[in-house]
């Protein structure tokens, strides 16, 4: 993954790349190119936001604000450009958790 003006950086296996596109207005940070045998998952995210926002739960609505607050997080933190790779794992994790809790009422 190549950003203007940084280093390139290698990505490990399962990392997530672009879901911001998927929950708020977006503009790609970077270039992506394989360096080995790759799988790549593509979604338009308007029929994406169109067939999840038909759910009858709220879940992919709370999970979009959480993906949104880190984002924000991370302006927060004083990063100076946005990227296009997601959270890690353990960030992810807690959104999916909060957004999607085992105990509903």
């Amino acid at each position: 993954y190549q950003q203007s003006r940084k280093a390139p950086a290698f990505l490990e296996k399962g990392v997530w790349m672009c879901e911001p596109n998927l929950w708020t207005m977006w503009h790609h940070f970077g270039s992506l190119r394989a360096v080995s045998e790759s799988r790549l998952l593509v979604l338009d995210a308007l029929k994406f936001q169109d067939i999840i926002s038909s759910f009858p739960s709220d879940h992919a609505g709370l999970y979009a604000l959480e993906f949104v607050d880190w984002l924000n997080e991370m302006l927060d933190k004083g990063v100076d450009m946005l990227t296009d790779r997601g959270p890690d794992r353990e960030a992810s994790a807690e959104m999916v958790y909060r957004a999607f809790p085992d105990d509903e009422d």
